[in-house]
């Protein structure tokens, strides 16, 4: 069983490539990486046959540093873009550009593509626009291509499941499964434990087969397999027969809704458990690190491997969660109406994924905040003249903040329609630093409740209160942010104002503001 790439660029008046056919093969079960031809046209794409029983993991692409210096000092050429087809639909579709606007990332990204044979896939870097003398540019592709060996077993098909478990005021945590083979069930087991360890709860399974009733009210997920692809949604199915299993994690007893609970693994030791805290992350990480792939580049994936540590370590699971639901959450509004924002040059850059600095720039506060609690119940007595209760707030309202700020700029960049800058009430045009609408200041009032509201009645880490405090704070702080963007942001004396230090100021007066009230109003 071997793999075969083929590509053939034409010849054309002035073509920098040879156009004698390029052909590797490789054996299932080794590494292999290929040169892609950068190319004007989708024809000269290379052509990857996949056999039966062999998965293909496309896993990296890459381009030389000096070559896309080189390349993008033409002055007529932006970028190369990668792009992927497949039998079901013969248009090749972008999945990555390298170009002057990705920073850092522009000569390295993450793929995580992962295609079963037999199969016939085209694969292309494609330039915008046409060459002038110069070095012409290779995109390098990186992958494994892995025997599959399939067994004679059911699959597992997935169901969330919620259930309130009456001995304590909590409620429990759904699991979703996708459907998966044999060989993933260790990764299943794996952020199992994961969960069930440090929160000492316990599982109340309830498995069925051809839809059999089951005693926990549940809600079947449709059999799937999408192809992991930041940009391409193309269904490869492969049908296996099913049976289902319902899994909730319950909190016991023990895990009551006092905010204080949440610190307990080190409230009477005196000491954060820092090294449980990165095992556990690095567990959950390594199982789920191909969908955190999707939303996170692979310097923003190690940074919020080391943010969730740093949570956990501080507050537990409810601090930790409250954090994971912003992400997830940030993610899903950045993809609203992302092709409309894309053409019109106001979508986020990477596809929308989160580097190192949208981590820090977005949850350095939080992480301030549940550092602040941490010592203050490890105290027992107030940190900095704060106490922990109000701490706790601090971190939730800061991330609501950014969370608000979050929905308000997608919606409002996606359905705006009158754009006003906040300073003068003039109109612009969407995307505008500074600019607001109707439909944004709306998304960002719901955004803020939205993640209040999970951390009062989902984790029970702040008062119903507290909701509105948070409401109210992360609402106030994203109009301030607002304003730094219309009156300091972009300016050339103030370089250093980037996106991500408004971030960060955003956050902190959302925290601050959301302390100050509890301290005056004793809520």
């Amino acid at each position: 069983m071997s793999l075969t790439i083929r590509q053939q660029v034409a010849a054309r008046p002035g073509c920098l490539y040879s156009n004698e056919p390029r052909e590797v093969s490789f054996k299932a079960g080794a590494l292999f990486s290929f040169p892609l031809h950068s190319t004007l046209y989708d024809e000269d794409a290379a052509q990857i046959r996949i056999p039966k029983n062999v998965k293909l993991s496309l896993n990296t692409a890459s381009v030389d540093r000096k070559q896309m210096a080189d390349f993008l000092k033409i002055g007529i050429v932006h970028g190369v873009t990668l792009k992927i087809s497949s039998e079901e639909n013969g248009a090749l579709l972008p999945i990555w550009t390298f170009d002057k606007e990705r920073s850092a990332d522009h000569c390295q990204t993450g793929l995580g593509l992962n295609i079963e044979g037999p199969r016939i896939i085209r694969l292309a870097a494609v330039t915008d626009k046409g060459f002038k003398k110069g070095t012409p540019l290779d995109v390098h592709v990186f992958g494994f291509a892995r025997p599959v060996r399939r067994r004679v077993t059911p699959g597992v098909e997935g169901t969330a499941v919620l259930c309130q478990h009456r001995a304590s005021a909590g409620f429990g945590v759904a699991f979703s499964f996708v459907p998966v083979t044999m060989k993933h069930r260790r990764k299943l087991l794996a952020a199992v434990i994961a969960v069930i360890v440090p929160c000492g709860a316990f599982i109340v399974p309830s498995a069925s087969t051809n839809g059999a009733k089951t005693p926990m009210r549940s809600v079947a997920v449709r059999q799937k397999t999408p192809m992991r692809s930041v940009a391409v949604r193309q269904q490869l199915p492969h049908p296996q027969p099913t049976t289902r299993l319902n899994l909730a994690l319950v909190p016991p007893p023990i895990l009551s809704t006092d905010v204080g609970s949440c610190f307990g693994l080190f409230a009477s030791s005196g000491s954060v458990p820092l090294v449980s805290s990165a095992l556990l992350n690095a567990i959950l990480f390594f199982a789920l690190r191909r969908k955190l792939l999707t939303a996170l580049t692979p310097e923003g994936f190690a940074h919020s491997l080391a943010l969730g540590t740093m949570l956990w370590a501080a507050g537990g699971w409810r601090v930790w969660s409250v954090c994971v639901l912003y992400l997830f959450l940030g993610q899903a509004v950045t993809k609203v109406g992302f092709e409309e924002k894309d053409a019109l040059g106001i979508a986020e850059g990477r596809g929308g994924r989160r580097g190192a600095e949208n981590v820090w720039g977005s949850a350095m506060t939080a992480t301030l905040c549940a550092a602040g609690a941490a010592q203050s119940f490890m105290r027992g007595d107030s940190f900095l003249g704060i106490e922990g209760a109000a701490w706790i707030l601090g971190y939730v309202s800061s991330l609501a903040t950014k969370l608000a700020d979050t929905f308000g700029s997608e919606i409002g960049k996606a359905y705006g329609k009158s754009t006003f800058l906040i300073t003068t009430l003039r109109r612009v045009p969407r995307g505008t630093d500074g600019a607001v609408s109707l439909e944004g200041t709306v998304a960002t009032a719901v955004g803020g409740a939205i993640l209040a509201s999970y951390a009062c009645f989902g984790v029970g880490l702040i008062s119903v209160q507290g909701i509105a405090v948070a409401t109210v704070s992360a609402f106030l702080a994203t109009l301030v942010e607002s304003l730094i963007g219309a009156t300091l942001q972009g300016k050339e004396s103030l370089e250093w104002m980037t996106n991500e230090v408004v971030n960060f100021i955003n956050t902190l007066v959302g925290a601050a503001l959301a302390i100050l009230i509890k301290k005056k109003t004793f809520l």
